[in-house]
């Protein structure tokens, strides 16, 4: 170019200035035109031509001779058919021949095609002959697994001596970026390995990226500890031959892993390693002084594992699939690092998270992640369905742009890293919930005990559980894991099995071998590992079955847990009874009470086609006897006693007619007697009476589209008020349905149902919903509406209770009871006279327990202390409530759920009606720096008290009236209810939509007492309301005492985790007559004893 200089003179400024910006174009297009992976190598061999490029044990091999074998055998290949295009099989074990042989095809303008000598001959057989390889080079040690095919097959041991006479210089063809420099083959969905065809075109960007982020500066010797039939040998060749580095090779009997990996290193001093961090996890750190640069990829990396090696080195985790050229993203880590992320894109990549639609989603939102860019695969080979299935047109690119599918689950943070959530198909579905393994495998592998982790799904007949395999400190068990997981996952992900391992089983790519995995779960439950013992009968089964659904766990049940620890309270017991006795299984709340695990409560089920409960089936009618909760209601002589009501109003599908809708309301009228109740009064006293199904249900819809949208949520609130307030007791049915229709945004229609509490209670909310729900299905796929057999009636059950009023055992209980209803020595501290205590004027503080914590209440401390939910709630009301108070007791009035077990012959799991029973309670205040031994005392006071209250309302609000020295005046100044766990079904609306349609009480009427606590859970969180009166109390004054519930339930959950917590008590060990005291010196004894010592280490 220099000698056109002198002729500028010659040319106008004009043209001059045009030659000069033609000339710098030229230039800048030179500079930037993508070189081929050989080119950017023949570069670096000049530039560096005495320094060793490859480092094959004792042998070695420079730059300038290396380049120039790959030379001569390119121009060999070339001679023997390799042109531009070629594919060319590449099966030589690994060596110095195998990087002269892949750089000698790409040079003679073909690509390569890795044949690893390990597969079946079936796999590599499909290999050639979908590749329609024209030649192969192979070492001859390999020639035995090589299929025959029409491929020309060329020893490489054969070729040395005839590569004197073949030139040194480039074989110059006229190879692009876009042209293939290699072709991998990877699993397929179908079971039928597939080519990623990849050009050079990626590879330009991979060696940037490395020289300006990988410590390259200097010479560094480079692991090439990769198979060439997976990418990143790709990563690996470039980051040391591309550089002026030393790829050193490890011999191919070099197991990748532990010490014989750990030794390799140290020998030959390698400096830069990649591996998947399975494989890293085997390493040791400290025996390791000549690593500087370590890299990760292929599947998630624990952050335990940044701590192990980031400290003083570069530490990388790249992300990228074979159809994206190796590597999309990097991060860099460091050892504090906080969140794991697969970093953000390199230069010349595009990342975009999008959704079924390929829309952008939003930070911080999940979708699948799609990659573009110049590292884009041109496709599958010879399959172009594949292709067009995974490579997409880019909407948001250039005509002609494109996208690959990945098939990865991510999102992106808002510091514009991209985290990595598993795989869309990785996803899986147990109980209804959709479960991404990946995502529970980092949130295991945050505990500094572990080194590596990976969660596989086992399946045994209907059961999936999820399982996870751990490489720990030595130190952490599953338990500890198990607590750790549950702390930061939704139950239902929580593995229910940890299986202990030295470490993970790898597959050839290094990536953890799932399959293997699987074996080793089969033998570890077998084997009980992990606490964890698998059912092993029908029974069994069925039972574990039925608590995994009852309990929401989500994870296995075993056939050793405990009912309680996992979370259970009378309540659910119900429920497991009835879904129970739908697979035949019969066993009473008693039973389960006493027999808490499936092991010990399979021997006394019963397991027959027919019940034994006398049940009368179809239309009961006719006179029915009032129950205590019913005499005390009609006692409280309210204002307004039609509206004392309970509603739900939740979200519904739209299809159903209104034809359809009356045939579901009246079915569930048919089924449920007690809904068809009227009260009347007769010679002064109330009376009750079961009617038939009334010809008109109470039904019908409301349409709110004619109302401006700003007005319906008025509308539908005015509609509801109406109808709460609408209930005359003396006209059955007790219940109303309105379906509200044409709501704001598209909104499904919305349901409400308003009952008199006359006639249901909380229980039976979940077994109206359930039938609603089944019912609505069953409707709506046109199938007749039938519900399960009826369970014992309402009036069986009204009248039995009529009878054990009277009976010897419920006179025996009178004692108990007196002692009892004592008025309280410190009765609640007033911030106000307290008049006018109405409805209309209560006011409602609610707190919330964290999720965290509510998973420790249900579970933690009732598997440590032996305690159930009610027990730990009324700790720390009595706890908070006292140290208001400045008494060393505290009254409440208990509500239970009232089905209790009687009478053998009556069932009512599934009657709807209001059983509640109301009982005194007088509970000592526990110490406020000793909560757990406050917690034992309060347990065992519970366990004393005769048939969980029911006895109360039978001596109290009995056919005959009051027995004598009991006053029912004398009424506690709080009242104390726990409704139980609402979880996201149909029924679980009942606690989501409580106080959303109105009133459920008159505002007029009186409230019974000075404070009324209820609680349950939801969406995972205890939920504790408060309600009181300002005239009564100060919104401060009751939030403060809520708050220091929440405080009391809290430390509870601190001190099941303490490693020397004894949570025994007398009740626990029933026919021993030990008091606490004797039961505390047994167990510090016991656990002096070696065998004590050896179990819990």
């Amino acid at each position: 170019m220099s000698e056109l200089l002198p002729q500028l003179e010659n040319l106008s400024p004009e043209q001059q200035a045009v030659l000069r910006l033609r000339l710098r174009q030229l230039k800048e297009q030179q500079a930037q035109r993508p070189a081929p992976l050989h080119e950017l190598f023949s570069a670096q061999a000049r530039r560096n031509p005495d320094r060793v490029a490859v480092a094959d044990g004792a042998t070695q091999i420079g730059y300038a001779a290396l380049d120039r074998w790959a030379n001569r055998l390119a121009a060999l290949l070339r001679d023997r058919g390799v042109d531009r295009g070629s594919l060319v099989g590449l099966c030589v074990p690994r060596s110095i021949e195998t990087v002269v042989g892949l750089l000698a095809i790409v040079k003679a303008g073909g690509a390569y095609v890795p044949l690893d000598p390990s597969y079946p001959r079936e796999r590599l057989a499909h290999m050639v002959e979908d590749s329609r390889l024209g030649v192969v080079l192979a070492g001859r040690s390999t020639l035995g697994v090589l299929p025959e095919t029409g491929a020309r097959v060329l020893v490489v041991e054969d070729l040395w001596a005839e590569l004197d006479r073949w030139p040194d210089g480039e074989p110059a063809p006229d190879v692009t970026a876009d042209d293939l420099a290699y072709v991998i083959y990877t699993s397929g969905s179908t079971g039928r390995p597939k080519g990623v065809a990849v050009t050079h075109r990626g590879i330009r960007h991979i060696a940037r990226w490395q020289n300006e982020n990988y410590g390259l500066d200097t010479p560094t010797r480079v692991l090439q500890g990769t198979p060439l039939s997976f990418d990143i040998s790709v990563w690996e060749i470039c980051a040391a031959l591309l550089s002026g580095g030393t790829l050193v090779l490890p011999p191919p009997e070099l197991r990748m892993i532990g010490t014989d990996l750990a030794d390799f290193l140290a020998e030959q001093a390698v400096e830069n390693i990649n591996l998947t961090p399975a494989a890293l996890a085997t390493l040791p750190a400290e025996t390791l002084p000549f690593l500087t640069c370590v890299s990760v990829g292929g599947e998630a990396c624990p952050r335990e594992l940044v701590r192990t090696w980031a400290d003083g080195r570069l530490f990388f985790n790249g992300y990228g699939p074979s159809e994206t050229t190796i590597a999309v993203s990097v991060a860099r880590y460091t050892a504090d690092l906080e969140r794991v992320h697969i970093g953000r894109p390199i230069d010349g990549a595009q990342m975009y998270v999008l959704d079924s639609r390929l829309q952008l989603q939003p930070v911080g939102v999940a979708g699948e992640l799609f990659v573009g860019g110049a590292g884009l695969a041109r496709g599958y080979l010879g399959r172009p369905d594949l292709t067009a299935e995974a490579f997409v047109a880019n909407p948001f690119g250039g005509a002609g742009s494109r996208l690959y599918r990945t098939g990865d689950l991510a999102r992106f943070l808002p510091d514009g890293n991209v985290e990595f959530l598993g795989r869309v198909d990785g996803q899986v579905k147990i109980r209804g919930f959709r479960i991404e393994l990946g995502e529970v495998e980092e949130v295991v592998a945050r505990h500094s005990g572990v080194r590596g982790v990976a969660v596989v799904v086992q399946e045994e007949g209907a059961v999936k559980r999820l399982a996870a395999f751990v490489v720990t400190d030595g130190v952490v068990g599953g338990d500890e894991l198990r607590l750790f997981a549950g702390e930061r996952l939704p139950a239902y992900m929580v593995p229910g099995v940890f299986v202990v391992v030295d470490e993970l089983p790898l597959g050839p790519s290094g990536k953890v071998d799932r399959g293997a995995l699987s074996g080793l779960l089969g033998e570890g439950l077998a084997a009980g590992e992990g606490g964890f013992v698998a059912p092993r009968s029908e029974v069994e089964e069925k039972l574990a079955l039925v608590w995994g659904e009852v309990l929401g766990t989500g994870v296995p049940v075993g056939v050793h847990d405990n009912f309680f620890a996992l979370g259970g309270d009378s309540i659910l017991s119900l429920q497991v009874i009835f879904r129970a006795k739908q697979l035949g299984l019969f066993f009473t709340v008693k039973q389960l009470f006493e027999f808490q695990s499936v092991a010990a409560l399979a021997p006394v089920v019963e397991s027959r086609g027919g019940a034994r409960v006398v049940a009368e089936q179809g239309v009961v009618t006719g006179r029915v006897e009032l129950t205590p909760v019913q005499r005390w209601f009609f006692a409280q002589d309210f204002a307004v006693a039609g509206h004392v009501n309970q509603s739900v109003l939740v979200e519904v599908e739209a299809g159903l007619s209104p034809e359809q809708w009356r045939t579901v309301v009246r079915r569930v009228l048919e089924q449920h007697d007690g809904l068809r109740t009227r009260f009347f009064q007769e010679d002064g006293t109330w009376q009750a009476e079961l009617t038939p199904v009334p010809d008109e249900v109470p039904w019908h819809t409301e349409d709110l589209s004619a109302y401006p949208e700003e007005a319906r949520e008025a509308r539908l609130l005015e509609v509801a008020g109406a109808v709460q307030a609408g209930l005359d007791l003396s006209r059955s049915p007790l219940l109303r349905a309105v379906l509200f229709t044409g709501l704001e945004d598209g909104r499904a229609p919305r349901l409400l149902l308003v009952a008199h509490h006359l006639v249901v209670d909380a229980v039976s909310w979940r077994v109206i919903l359930e039938d609603l729900e089944t019912l609505c299905g069953q409707v709506r796929r046109g199938e007749d509406p039938a519900l399960p057999e009826k369970t014992s009636s309402w009036r069986q059950w009204a009248a039995r209770l009529a009878e054990e009023a009277g009976s010897g055992t419920t006179a025996a209980e009178l004692p108990y009871w007196q002692t009892q209803t004592a008025p309280p020595v410190h009765p609640v501290p007033m911030d106000g006279p307290g008049e006018d205590d109405t409805v209309g004027g209560g006011r409602v503080v609610e707190v919330v327990l964290g999720e965290a914590e509510t998973r420790a209440l249900l579970r933690d401390v009732p598997a440590v202390f032996g305690t159930r939910v009610n027990d730990a709630l009324l700790t720390g009301v009595a706890s908070a409530v006292g140290a208001w108070s400045g008494g060393g007791r505290v009254r409440v009035d208990v509500e239970g759920h009232g089905r209790e077990d009687l009478f053998e012959d009556t069932d009512v799991s599934r009657t709807t009606g209001w059983f509640t029973t109301i009982s005194p309670l007088d509970l000592p205040v526990p110490a406020a720096d000793r909560p757990a031994d406050g917690l034992k005392e309060i347990k065992e006071l519970l366990r004393a008290r005769p048939r969980h209250g029911i006895g109360h309302g039978l001596l109290t609000h009995g056919p005959s009236g009051a027995a004598p020295g009991i006053d029912p005046a004398t009424a506690a100044q709080i009242s104390f209810n726990y409704l139980g766990r609402f979880d996201g079904t149909f029924a679980g609306g009942f606690a989501d939509s409580l106080g959303m349609a109105g009133y459920d009480t008159s505002p007029v009427n009186r409230r019974p007492y000075l404070i009324d606590v209820v609680s349950h859970v939801r969406d995972g969180r205890l939920h504790m309301e408060w309600t009181y009166s300002p005239s009564a109390h100060r919104e401060e004054t009751i939030r403060e005492v809520a708050g220091r519930t929440l405080g009391v339930l809290s430390a509870l959950t601190v001190e099941a985790r303490r490693p020397d917590v004894q949570g025994y008590t007398p009740s626990d060990l029933e026919l021993s007559g030990l008091d606490q005291k004797q039961v505390d010196d047994l167990v510090a004894g016991l656990r002096e004893h070696p065998a004590w010592r050896g179990a819990t280490t």
